[in-house]
């Protein structure tokens, strides 16, 4: 069985201030905001987990009260961000996503 990591580098911004390019999310303040991604692993492959790390403008992390990447099901991630009131940042992250 084949095993790989696909690999996504998408930019997070707080506040709503987001691009407008597919590979941007936004975080809110006070709420939430969950955003489904498809993988793109290979056909009868199935994703087993993910994580992130931080990439560019890494002091930005302090502006998010959360950022997650979970598992969705077998070609799906769920990213979930929220930002602290006030704060107007954005931060590339490196998406990993191990599948087999």
């Amino acid at each position: 069985m084949a095993v790989g990591i696909t690999k996504l580098n998408p930019v997070v911004y707080c506040g709503g201030l987001v691009g407008g390019n597919t590979n941007e999310y936004s975080a809110p303040e006070g709420a939430s905001a969950e955003y489904t991604i498809n993988v793109g692993n290979p056909a009868g492959t199935k994703v087993i987990d993910a994580w992130y790390q931080p990439q560019h403008n890494v002091g930005a992390l302090s502006a998010f009260s959360l950022l997650t990447v979970d598992h969705l099901n077998d070609t799906q991630i769920k990213l979930t961000a929220q930002c602290y009131p006030g704060a107007a940042n954005r931060m590339r992250i490196l998406i990993c996503v191990l599948w087999e």
